[in-house]
């Protein structure tokens, strides 16, 4: 295993002697894992500095305070980020035998209320422990998936679909999709349903009762939604 990061510690070589028979991968090889895993998970650059510290349960995001109700409902949601964000078995497995939820979940809620951030926070933290991860622009997937001269992109998300520990789609809304992106959607969708695989989407206070593409009802009827306002 060889190291192009001129680290001191293993000198080029990747790896670091324990003794005369076993050795361990240095961490300048680790760092240079998680660094490619957070490229390829494609997270937004605005909430790459936002961590589960930065979660504020007062406040909205402009700063204004908020509503008892409000306040519940962060609390809540607060409550199960807390859980997956702490949990070491989050994303490789399903969770809901022992904690009582499902591998789909929605976070719902009106603009700006943190629906975002709970993705970024669990993305990262998958990346962390070493999961593989890609979050997904609800736009850029269905810009992808309208092309009729898409193969290559198709094929690409629909590995992704197949492989990642963790799907994040982000900022899902009713909008109009021809018949080729309704049905690329609904057999990604499908392949993570059927291997009970991690998925997260943010969606707006009303589409989770509204009919999208041909496997969202499917998907809504197996997650867990988490309201945010």
């Amino acid at each position: 295993m060889s190291n192009n990061n001129g680290c001191s510690v293993c000198n080029y070589k990747g790896y670091i002697k324990i003794n005369t028979i076993e050795y361990t991968t240095c961490d300048c090889v680790k760092n240079k894992d998680l660094a490619k895993r957070y490229k390829d998970a494609n997270i937004p650059k605005k909430l790459l500095k936002l961590n589960l510290e930065d979660w504020n349960l007062k406040q909205h995001i402009s700063g204004e305070d908020l509503s008892p109700n409000q306040i519940k409902l962060k609390e809540n949601a607060f409550l199960i980020l807390q859980k997956l964000h702490n949990n070491s078995r989050f994303p490789f497995e399903p969770l809901k035998t022992f904690s009582n939820l499902n591998s789909n979940i929605i976070f719902s809620g009106g603009k700006n209320c943190g629906k975002s951030l709970c993705l970024s926070i669990l993305s990262k933290k998958a990346i962390e422990l070493g999961a593989s991860v890609k979050f997904y622009d609800w736009f850029d997937i269905c810009t992808s998936l309208e092309r009729y001269d898409n193969k290559d992109e198709l094929n690409e998300i629909s590995y992704e679909f197949t492989n990642c520990d963790l799907i994040c789609i982000d900022g899902i809304e009713k909008i109009e999709l021809n018949n080729q992106a309704k049905n690329h959607l609904s057999k990604i969708i499908k392949i993570r349903l059927n291997q009970d695989s991690w998925t997260l989407v943010s969606a707006n206070e009303t589409v989770t009762n509204d009919f999208i593409f041909h496997a969202w009802k499917d998907f809504v009827g197996g997650s867990d939604i988490v309201r945010l306002s």
